[in-house]
């Protein structure tokens, strides 16, 4: 617990004051080198969770959650972590979701991620050229759950058939002919497996040696049935549209086609550019245009912002929508192919919900000249617009913050307050326990590790105070970068109510808020 503690309480700082950049004025270059940061943290974050886990699971001790998640998102926040490592090694990072994939599902979605980000590393680390592909299949439905088959596939060195059952030890080296480890080696995989058993499912592979690897689980998730299923994308100015696939690479155009197929659209796929000019011409002269062309930024036989630049000088395709799809996108392409005539530019892997709001977006309006030049990032800054005020349903909370580390505290406050949130804030116990006697709080966040008095005496102390000076209970949250089960029991017999395990974040806080919003508003 004492080294967890020493582990968690910088990177909380690291990742707090990260996420809390990213809601600052910040150019592109600017949110590239904050991104890579966040991700670079959560790696680490990574690490010392698996760690942690090692220990709980060899005591017995870890206990999953059961939790409305949408599996989609979960796939998404990866692909973002990992997508930089992809494409430094030029490897197409790609994302197959079955469509019958219910939007929400009650499980563990740390737990899930874990494995998946353990898998997702493996395969990118392990392949020097081609793609990645994280897929989702719905085996089957029965009595409310969903029987899942999550895979990830790759190209790369594949292992060995009699060094198979080693994959799952720790520790352990395989095929010294490598001159390095392979999958297998470290904690990640025997963490992976574990986790799968604890979760009820299996967890198996296929590889050849030289052609790649296929790790995948098998998970039956109940399907979530309390409102809090997100609906699709809006999609009305996108159904019924004539779409152009420009893309050399069969895997992700593939995955494109089947993404927009989900939209009721009419698509077309070509793999280079003058299939594509051919195709252009052909279903102008039949009175049939393409609406937008979806373009590779690699397309063999031409320079893409070349193609772009031919396809705008013709007035029969003066109007038509060009997204510029980029494997591999460097600092400054957005704007040289917005330069180009092309009106959106998304990097690889893509996304269903970037692809589907950004089209439905260029649609929306007639001539080149009205349309706004769109990425992902110009998608966030709109979603970004509605959400980023959107505060905690009952209103304004009095939240009393007490937390020894300076950094912690002042980074911990802050997105207390960008949730709407009045906050007074200790240093310790000791302090905390003049506060609450002479104001009144909807919510106490307490750490657990303090000097003087810590987190335990004190809200011990709060709750005797409260019984004898006939206050009604004010709910206490222990914040604590010691995340072991034995933990949370003994913040339970201190009498506080809720664990929050460091570092937090804006929704993990937002969460807690909710959970306590209907007390508040109702006292």
């Amino acid at each position: 617990a004492n080294v967890s503690h020493e582990l968690r309480i910088p990177l909380q700082s690291v990742l707090g004051y990260a996420n809390l950049l990213t809601d600052t004025p910040l150019d592109q270059e600017q949110r590239e080198y904050v991104n890579t940061l966040l991700n670079a943290s959560e790696s680490l974050s990574s690490i010392i969770n698996d760690l942690l886990d090692i220990s709980s699971m060899e005591a017995g001790k870890l206990e999953l959650e059961a939790i409305p998640f949408d599996l989609r998102e979960t796939l998404n926040d990866l692909i973002h972590m990992l997508g930089s490592r992809a494409r430094e090694k030029g490897l197409a990072l790609e994302v197959r979701v079955d469509e019958n994939l219910p939007w929400a599902l009650t499980g563990d979605p740390v737990r899930i991620r874990q494995v998946l980000l353990n898998l997702l590393s493996n395969a990118i680390k392990f392949t020097d050229s081609g793609h990645v592909l994280i897929s989702i299949e719905v085996l089957g439905r029965k009595e409310g759950k969903v029987r899942l088959r999550l895979a990830v596939e790759d190209t790369g060195v594949g292992i060995n058939p009699e060094d198979i059952p080693l994959v799952y030890e720790p520790y352990v080296q395989l095929g010294q002919r490598f001159q390095r480890q392979l999958p297998g080696a470290g904690l990640g995989l025997t963490i992976c497996r574990q986790l799968v058993d604890l979760m009820g499912g299996s967890m198996d592979l296929e590889s050849r040696p030289g052609e790649g690897s296929t790790f995948w689980v098998e998970l039956s998730l109940q399907e979530a049935t309390d409102g809090s299923a997100k609906v699709r994308p809006d999609s009305r100015q996108v159904q019924g549209r004539r779409v152009l696939v420009v893309d050399s690479y069969e895997l992700s155009r593939k995955i494109t086609l089947e993404m927009l197929s989900r939209y009721d659209v009419h698509i077309d796929a070509v793999r280079s550019a003058g299939e594509a000019l051919t195709a252009l011409r052909q279903a102008f002269d039949a009175g049939i245009p393409y609406d937008a062309t979806i373009l590779d930024g690699f397309v063999p036989d031409m320079d893409a912002d070349l193609l772009c630049r031919q396809v705008r000088s013709n007035p029969q395709w003066a109007e038509m929508r060009l997204l510029i799809l980029s494997s591999n996108p460097q600092r400054g392409d957005a704007e040289h192919f917005r330069q180009a005539g092309a009106d959106a530019f998304l990097s690889k892997s893509l996304r269903e919900s970037y692809l589907i709001p950004i089209l439905n977006q260029l649609f929306t309006h007639d001539t080149q000249q009205e349309r706004r030049f769109l990425t992902r990032f110009s998608l966030k800054t709109m979603a970004d617009a509605g959400s980023r005020q959107r505060e905690i349903p009952c209103g304004r909370m009095r939240v009393l913050l007490v937390e020894d580390n300076p950094v912690n505290r002042t980074l911990t406050r802050r997105l207390l307050e960008k949730l709407g949130c009045e906050v007074m804030t200790a240093n310790d116990g000791q302090a905390a326990s003049s506060l609450w006697q002479w104001h009144q709080f909807d919510v106490v966040f307490m750490d657990c590790v303090m000097p003087r008095m810590d987190g335990y005496e004190a809200t011990r102390q709060l709750r005797a105070w409260e019984t004898s000076h006939g206050r009604s209970r004010v709910p206490v949250v222990a914040l604590t970068a010691s995340a072991m089960e034995e933990d949370e029991e003994r913040c339970r017999e201190a009498g506080m109510d809720s664990f929050v395990a460091k570092p937090v974040n804006l929704e993990m806080l937002r969460a807690v808020l909710e959970q306590y919003c209907q007390a508040s508003a109702t006292s």
